[in-house]
């Protein structure tokens, strides 16, 4: 079993209360408790995705895919 650290946790339930489990940069940013304007912003949630990524790399019907397009990520689960 792993350990889900407090953010990682936070950033999941986040991501499944959506219907697209999908959240942009700045809803990950809120999610995190992370003013907007902070310096760093784009590696923190580059830290933070990773540690999500981290609790599923044994799953690998669960990936977290970046959508630049659309200024987020997005869980995503194959049956």
């Amino acid at each position: 079993m792993k350990f889900c650290p407090p953010q990682a946790a936070k950033l999941l339930l986040a991501f499944i209360a959506t219907s697209d489990y999908f959240l942009t940069y700045d809803e990950i940013a809120v999610v995190c408790c992370w003013t907007l304007s902070d310096t760093g912003l784009k590696e923190r949630r580059r830290k933070a995705i990773n540690s999500l990524r981290k609790l599923f790399e044994t799953d690998k019907s669960v990936k977290i895919l970046a959508v630049s397009e659309k200024q987020g990520y997005q869980i995503v689960i194959s049956k």
